[in-house]
C-alpha cells in the first residue's frame, strides 16, 4: 500500500476491500457477543432446571 499512488484504482479498490472486511469482522463481533449472551442465559435455564429435579 506503501508503494501505490493514493489516487490510484487499484489503492482504491484495496482501502474499500479493507473497509468491507473491517466492516464483516465488526459484524462478526457482535454477533459473537449475543450468542454467547445467549449460551449464558440458556447455561443458567438448564443449571436452574437441573437443580428443580427431584430423583427418588
Amino acid at each position: 500500500m506503501e508503494q501505490l499512488e493514493r489516487d490510484s484504482e487499484l489503492y482504491r479498490t484495496y482501502v474499500e476491500k479493507f473497509a468491507a472486511q473491517e466492516q464483516e469482522f465488526e459484524k462478526l463481533r457482535e454477533e459473537i457477543k449475543t450468542l454467547k449472551a445467549d449460551q449464558a442465559a440458556k447455561e443458567k435455564e438448564l443449571e436452574q432446571y437441573i437443580l428443580g429435579l427431584n430423583i427418588d
